[in-house]
């Protein structure tokens, strides 16, 4: 056999390799656009995040008033709207307290697939049904997991 027949053939198969992984790709990411709410927050310990009598391993459930919103995009962008969340320290426990503020922020930026994970900004979420799951190390953070469910197709 030729050398350029070999090459042909070679070709061939690795072009219809590669549109072929590429068709199964966009498949999988057309569920993963859309919006988002923040509903779990949690830390690694159940906390008084307020000192009111009532630990809690969910900041969300301890303050309601919490909301962030995050819109995937087709185009590999995305978009958080959070409300402003104000850390202070509790002048008798010196424990921090948690308040909602008056003002939200945005936060723009690209996402990208890497091994089946979403990637935005520097979490790495999970695709698990209708949610995207961040799990932390509780050694290095204060939280261990964060919870986004979708609301709404894009």
């Amino acid at each position: 056999m030729k050398i350029s027949t070999l090459l042909l053939i070679f070709g061939s198969l690795l072009l219809t390799v590669s549109c072929s992984t590429d068709a199964v790709e966009t498949d999988d990411l057309s569920g993963l656009y859309g919006t988002y709410k923040l509903t779990e927050l949690r830390s690694n310990d159940p906390s008084e995040f307020n000192y009111g009598g009532v630990a809690s391993y969910n900041l969300i459930e301890a303050l309601p008033c919490l909301e962030v919103i995050t819109v995937i995009k087709e185009d590999h962008t995305y978009e958080t709207i959070a409300v402003e969340l104000v850390t202070s320290t509790d002048p008798v426990s010196k424990g921090y307290t948690y308040a909602c503020g008056n003002e939200a922020f945005i936060k723009r930026g690209t996402w990208n697939m890497y091994d089946g994970q979403v990637v935005m900004g520097n979490a790495t979420f999970e695709i698990v049904g209708n949610q995207l799951i961040d799990e932390r190390d509780p050694e290095l953070e204060w939280f261990d997991r964060l919870i986004h469910t979708k609301l709404e197709e894009y």
